[in-house]
């Protein structure tokens, strides 16, 4: 399935005489915009269970009095 893909988008840059400089700048962009998305997503992901843990040991320490997240 790979190979194929490979092969038609080939094709499609023979087909378009595609300038290799435009198709670097567009893969370069695509790939710092993946790049910068993935680490606000691994950011995102550590901070959530940074605040799971502070919330259970919130939890743990006043036995389940206060179930209210402080989101400050």
């Amino acid at each position: 399935v790979l190979f194929t893909k490979s092969l038609n988008f080939h094709h499609i840059i023979c087909s378009h005489k595609l300038n290799f400089l435009q198709l670097y700048t567009v893969i370069k962009f695509r790939i710092l915009v993946l790049f910068l998305l993935g680490i606000i997503n691994f950011k995102f992901l550590i901070l959530l269970f940074l605040m799971m843990l502070e919330w259970r040991k919130g939890i743990l320490q006043s036995n389940s009095s206060n179930l209210i997240i402080p989101l400050s």
